[in-house]
């Protein structure tokens, strides 16, 4: 249900999804939720990524919008 709802917010669009992943980058305890979602290594990652995210979003975005550089998989 929320990586449903997760997914939707970001592909609503392209733009959306690069500066959305650009955010959750930026952000460690994101990158680290997300992670734990895509690894499957905790059964609500995607509840706990959903409610971070929408509940922080404007400061995410802000962390987008000031980042230095396009972070690629292997500068992580």
């Amino acid at each position: 249900m929320y990586g449903a709802k997760l997914a939707g917010l970001l592909y609503g669009s392209p733009l959306l999804l690069e500066w959305g992943l650009r955010a959750i980058m930026e952000d460690k305890r994101a990158s680290k939720l997300l992670s734990a979602l895509l690894y499957r290594s905790d059964p609500k990652a995607s509840e706990k990524l959903y409610k971070y995210v929408v509940k922080r979003l404007p400061l995410l975005m802000i962390k987008a919008l000031v980042a230095k550089r396009r972070r690629e998989y292997a500068d992580l």
